[in-house]
């Protein structure tokens, strides 16, 4: 989601068999000095489909998270990213949301992450839309 400085702002769809969709809204450069700069040629919308390893290590960031008690608290007051969790998993759909996720909830967050930087998605020109 958005922050008040230069965070890049991704919406990523994974399913179970590992189709990934992403929406990659807002992206930005390092320059020297701590200067960014948008990286216009990442932005856009990206499909591929997550290797078995990769699969398995989110798989496993899940189910390491206690995903059946995991709360968020929802917590959106300074200037932070706001990272939001909506999955759907044993005929339930849980939305995870705050400022400030729990460690419980670290590796999972990294790893959707990593996904959400991988070079090994391929852009498409076709527009869709992803839950928020």
């Amino acid at each position: 989601t958005h922050c008040y400085g230069h965070c890049p702002i991704y919406h990523l769809e994974i399913d179970s068999a590992g189709n990934v969709r992403l929406h990659r809204e807002m992206a930005y450069n390092e320059l020297k000095n701590g200067k960014y700069v948008v990286d216009s040629t990442s932005i856009g919308y990206y499909q591929g489909k997550l290797d078995q390893n990769t699969l398995s290590e989110l798989v496993s960031a899940i189910q390491t998270c206690n995903l059946n008690t995991l709360e968020f608290d929802g917590a959106d007051c300074c200037d932070g990213s706001i990272q939001t969790i909506i999955i759907y998993y044993n005929g339930r759909r849980k939305r995870l949301e705050s400022m400030f996720p729990p460690r419980m909830a670290s590796k999972l967050i990294m790893k959707l992450l990593e996904i959400c930087e991988t070079k090994d998605l391929k852009k498409v020109d076709e527009k869709f839309q992803i839950e928020k």
